[in-house]
């Protein structure tokens, strides 16, 4: 909005270069020398407009004399103190946190904006500021965070079609709405209804337990019905099961800086199957409990969330259901998900691989 009421300012000896950034969006902050690369070939589209602005080589060397020297990092000043002008519901200490620089530390400009451009990916501020002011002789370091225009909370829409050869198809649609910011240390809670051929009302709340947000717990209920469509190897038969399957689970966990986390959790879980078609059989209908344990790894470095250029996603994760925690039958199973993306000059490509088992136990 602060862009467009600028734009309105210009007059006709101005010049306005808008370039096109493609998929680069103002988060990809690790994709700036990208940004920077569709600027210069946008501003040499406007090279005659610009060449009237341009002074004679004699002019600006000139200029550049005048110039004082750039400090070098010796002559940088020390912080003597960090303030934090927060107009958030997050604490100060969450925001400070994301600073690597300290009180007694020479001032790094790289590292500095580095790290407002992390403070701003939280996606908690409009605005992320700083400036630098004397006090009593000293030298200090003043952060500003300005909220968000639309509010900390999101709404969320979404919609799935799909169909197949066979002349099944499905439709959905879904409604998310989340609560950021619920406390000082940035709890979210986040409520998620989808309807449709696939029902399912999931609650869950997270909340970092530290002022850097490195471990967090992450209870939730989830509720669903969908079908699931089932093969016998030994018979080829086909069947098909309406599940009705609620759980409550806990999850506890740590944050790997911003590229990964370590999960664990406990859940339990009770419900139904119902035949569609096929043949019926025991070991698929009926009630059914389930209680156990998981383990998780998750990582995520790719640079776009859409179209990725560089980086990689993964997924590790063991459950197990046992008896002494509620579950009909003991069963272990481990999934494995890895995708990489490789760029060759304009090309790139995101081969991904999918692995999933079971490890012991009967899944009936």
């Amino acid at each position: 909005r602060n862009v467009i009421e600028q734009v309105k300012t210009l007059g006709k000896k101005d010049i306005l270069i808008t370039p096109n950034l493609h998929d680069v969006s103002s988060i990809d902050f690790d994709r700036s020398s990208d940004a920077m690369r569709f600027g210069v070939i946008a501003a040499q589209g406007q090279q005659s407009a610009l060449s009237r602005l341009s002074v004679s080589p004699a002019n600006y060397l000139a200029y550049q004399t005048a110039l004082p020297p750039t400090p070098d990092a010796a002559e940088r000043p020390v912080i003597n103190f960090v303030r934090i002008n927060n107009h958030t519901r997050l604490a100060d200490q969450v925001i400070e946190q994301q600073l690597e620089i300290q009180p007694g530390d020479r001032l790094d400009p790289e590292k500095l904006h580095r790290n407002l451009n992390e403070i701003y990916g939280m996606g908690n501020f409009q605005r992320v500021n700083y400036t630098l002011v004397e006090e009593q002789g000293q030298t200090g370091l003043v952060v500003e965070t300005v909220p968000r225009d639309v509010g900390a909370d999101r709404l969320q829409f979404g919609l799935f079609l799909g169909a197949n050869l066979k002349g099944d198809s499905e439709f959905d649609i879904s409604a998310a709405y989340t609560m950021t910011e619920i406390n000082s240390l940035g709890g979210q809670w986040r409520n998620f209804l989808q309807l449709g051929g696939n029902l399912a009302l999931i609650s869950d709340f997270y909340q970092p337990l530290d002022a850097d947000q490195e471990y967090f717990l992450n209870p939730y209920l989830r509720y669903e019905q969908y079908n699931l469509d089932l093969f016998n190897e030994a018979y080829g038969e086909n069947a098909s099961v309406r599940v009705d399957r609620t759980e409550v689970g806990l999850l506890a966990g740590r944050n790997l800086e911003r590229w990964g986390r370590v999960v664990l959790g406990l859940r339990y879980g009770s419900g139904r199957n119902d035949l569609r078609f096929g043949q019926p059989s025991p070991d698929y209908e009926g009630n059914f409990t389930d209680g156990g344990y998981s383990l998780g790894w998750q990582a995520d470095t790719l640079d776009n969330i859409d179209f990725p250029t560089s980086g990689y996603a993964g997924n590790l994760t063991f459950r197990e259901s046992l008896t002494a925690l509620g579950a009909d039958r003991n069963l272990s199973t481990l999934n494995f998900e890895f995708a990489h993306a490789y760029t060759w000059g304009k090309y790139s490509v995101i081969p991904r691989v999918r692995l999933a088992g079971r490890t012991s136990g009967d899944m009936g």
